[in-house]
């Protein structure tokens, strides 16, 4: 089992990349997405990273409580993903299409407008080192975590943990991990920024075990409604039943004597 390293790194890395700033999502090392972009500073700048190393850098923009202004540089995070653009795509409402895929993480320095460029000065932010048994210790247990999904009628795919539990590259198991992952920005930022490999992956352990609870606690729920659904019609045919007992022993003619009787 090997550990996360940044394989994806151009033997060139630039200190100063055209900044696109992403909207609801937060983009990983290795992860492919498509973009839209409207704003003439980000299609300025994508255009001459075309004209250059094809890199740009994708920062994050905050959850504001203002949505209705635009974002400004303060609003975005300062540790993102740099990408390769893929492929650009204009379209008629005069903005771009942008397929890019994550190569690795980097933290911003400074952020700037130059020549109607968002430009940043930013450095790589490689993974701290992280003892090697402490991260098999922590992919054992996401394997496990995952086997117990399988019987807890969780949102993941039946073949979730299967297919899981064959992988041993640990770049893999976590691309594979976020990709059935449905996070908030400030979550995947979060983990974005963690520190250690072995951070990253107990950050991804404890978002499975979240998913674990969530569907423990709707599948009692389920058959909490379940058993009283059955209690209910079992109450019901019991009534129906005495109810024809007695018609058959004549009770049911007494009952309505004796009900006319003390009225």
């Amino acid at each position: 089992m090997k550990n996360l390293v940044n394989e994806a790194m151009p033997k060139v890395i630039p200190d100063i990349l055209a900044v696109v700033p992403t909207m609801d999502v937060v983009v990983f090392p290795h992860i492919i997405v498509p973009l839209l972009v409207l704003d003439e500073r980000i299609i300025n700048g994508i255009n001459q990273a075309l004209d250059q190393s094809k890199l740009v850098l994708l920062l994050a923009a905050k959850d504001t409580a203002e949505q209705q202004r635009a974002i400004g540089t303060e609003d975005l995070y300062r540790v993102g993903t740099v990408a390769s653009i893929m492929r650009v795509i204009k379209i008629p409402e005069g903005g771009i299409k942008v397929l890019v895929q994550g190569l690795y993480r980097a933290r911003v320095e400074t952020i700037d407008t130059q020549d109607h460029v968002l430009y940043a000065q930013m450095v790589p932010l490689p993974f701290q080192e992280s003892d090697v048994d402490e991260l098999a210790r922590v992919v054992r247990n996401i394997k496990g975590l995952a086997e117990k999904m399988a019987a807890s009628n969780s949102s993941f795919s039946p073949d979730f943990h299967i297919i899981l539990s064959k992988m041993q590259d640990i770049e893999k198991i976590a691309d594979f991990i976020l990709s059935h992952l449905t996070l908030k920005v400030q979550q995947a930022q979060q983990l974005l920024e963690s520190l250690t490999q072995k951070d990253f992956l107990e950050s991804l352990f404890n978002l499975l075990f979240k998913e674990v609870e969530i569907a423990e606690i709707q599948e009692k729920i389920r058959n909490d409604a379940r058993n009283s659904i059955n209690q209910s019609q079992k109450e019901f045919y019991l009534r129906e039943q005495l109810k024809a007992i007695k018609q058959e022993l004549g009770e049911d003619d007494l009952e309505e004597i004796d009900a006319m009787r003390q009225k």
